[in-house]
């Protein structure tokens, strides 16, 4: 099928069936190539027409593609530096443009076309690309038109969800302590009273966009005792930024504690905090333990049902029933930040050794 413009310019739309069918291009030159559903098109397919993405016209060639995430296609790998570790899109890194040369059929990556130049020369000829995050809440029209395609969305299976719906570029059958269908959402009964609640603060000491994020959970215990997760403002930030950050969820939330790792910056923590606030209720939490290990008493509690997040965490979930410490690339956090307010709202005492899970 092809589309002609008043102008003479003509638009194809084709198929790549199959690898070799990539060969019926030899010779072409097309100045804009597009692809709808990349993921569905293999490496060297790609590569091939590129190649053909040539021109004498005047326009300058270049290639557009959209596609849902697949994290065992090829393109989770190309796009990796703009993906986060817990498959979400880094939003500081969405749109930024890199530079790429395949050396020996390896790709190499730099920030910008001189660094690989220096680095390989002149010759490795590096190509511009960048990844764009979008999601379906950001095709309006479409929403506008057809409200019920999101719930078509949602009566897909966990898998497909995270990726069609919530663009998770590296969900698949999650082996974490804790498991998705432990996870209970809803919001705080009617005639629960939340007893205690505090803010847990995971730091990093840097604000760079490769840094760990900062964990920030506010969670509270609730006059049935249960748990409950209420919000999770964390994020990439810097010390003055998160110390204020984790503050006024304090303050919003009306908390009775910030508890804060003091593994990292020994008082630094301590010191941030009660530079916004002086008057904060603080407490320095150090970790002896392994993560693992620290995990484990609150699994528990989610696999007897004793947590409820007030709303859908992503970012936090996807951590929570992910996290191996032998394949989790970055510091989880956000799970960290949680587990740490949670030992301090439901486990005292000797409460901790009682709890353990099943099978276990």
């Amino acid at each position: 099928m092809q589309w002609h413009f008043p102008s003479g310019a003509k638009e194809t739309f084709t198929h790549l069936q199959h690898e070799k069918d990539v060969l019926n291009w030899q010779g072409s030159q097309v100045p804009l190539i597009k692809y709808d559903e990349l993921t569905h098109f293999t490496k060297k397919q790609f590569f091939y027409m590129l190649s053909r993405s040539r021109s004498t016209c005047g326009v300058r060639p270049y290639i557009r593609a959209t596609c849902n995430p697949d994290p065992d296609s090829w393109v989770a790998k190309f796009i990796d530096w703009w993906i986060g570790p817990d498959g979400f899109p880094i939003p500081e890194r969405s749109g930024v443009v890199r530079w790429f040369a395949s050396i020996n059929d390896v790709w190499r990556w730099g920030d910008s076309r001189e660094e690989l130049v220096d680095q390989y020369g002149p010759e490795c000829d590096p190509k511009s690309v960048t990844f764009v995050a979008s999601s379906i809440y950001d095709n309006k029209i479409l929403l506008e038109k057809d409200p019920g395609y999101l719930a078509n969305l949602k009566a897909q299976s966990l898998e497909e969800q995270m990726r069609l719906l919530h663009g998770n570029w590296k969900f698949k059958s999650e082996g974490g302590l804790v498991k998705r269908d432990w996870i209970k959402h809803g919001a705080v009964p009617e005639g629960v009273r939340l007893v205690r609640a505090v803010v847990a603060i995971d730091p990093t000491g840097s604000s760079k966009s490769t840094s760990d994020e900062v964990g920030i959970i506010v969670a509270a215990k609730g006059s049935d005792g249960r748990g409950y997760v209420l919000d999770d403002v964390s994020e990439i930030l810097s010390p003055d930024r998160w110390a204020n950050r984790s503050v006024n969820s304090y303050q919003h939330y009306q908390a009775d504690l910030i508890v804060g790792e003091a593994n990292f910056g020994g008082d630094l923590v301590e010191r941030n905090i009660r530079a916004v606030d002086s008057s904060v209720n603080y407490k320095a939490v150090r970790a002896s333990r392994g993560k693992l290990v620290r995990l484990e008493p609150i699994a528990a509690l989610y696999e007897r049902g004793l947590i409820t997040h007030v709303k859908h965490f992503d970012k936090l979930e996807s951590q929570l029933c992910s996290y191996n410490p032998e394949t989790f690339d970055k510091s989880p956090d956000r799970m960290d930040a949680l587990v740490w307010a949670f030992t301090e709202l439901m486990l005292s005492g000797n409460n901790a050794r009682q709890i353990s899970l099943g099978g276990l």
